[in-house]
């Protein structure tokens, strides 16, 4: 009998999900510049190609200086939401009210997904994901 204790006892302690930052998380991994300006190359070249009326209320000379600043002055590595943040900057200067960064949802782990729903840190509502997650323990 006391063997069947020990075991459950450290099979309770071995599925425990400590509570420290998880490497993947979101507000922990780091992107080097090198990634990031390719990620602002990126958005850049969809937006030219894909975007109607992109130069609507702003001339393709500022746009481009925008695009040109926020590229170098990412001189060190960020976490996602760092570079959301200052990549949203350039992003609403284009004016468009229906243009939006959303959050690529299947690739952020679940305890920032619900941290992020806890604190209405996502600005939409998300009923599926909220359901989903309702019985997930962390």
């Amino acid at each position: 009998m006391k063997h069947y204790y020990l075991i459950v006892l450290l099979l309770l302690c071995g599925c425990h999900k400590g509570k420290g930052q998880n490497a993947n998380s979101i507000f922990v991994k780091t992107f080097t510049p090198q990634q990031l300006r390719q990620d602002i190359d990126y958005v850049h070249d969809s937006l030219a190609k894909k975007q109607p009326n992109l130069y609507w209320y702003i001339s393709r000379a500022k746009l481009d200086y925008k695009f040109d600043s926020l590229k170098n002055a990412i001189d060190t590595p960020l976490t996602a939401p760092q570079f959301r943040i200052k990549l949203l900057h350039v992003l609403s200067s284009i004016g468009d009210g229906h243009l939006s960064l959303l959050l690529n949802e299947p690739k952020i782990p679940p305890a920032d997904m619900l941290f992020l729903m806890v604190t209405k840190r996502i600005p939409y509502n998300s009923w599926h994901i909220r359901s989903s997650m309702a019985n997930c323990t962390f």
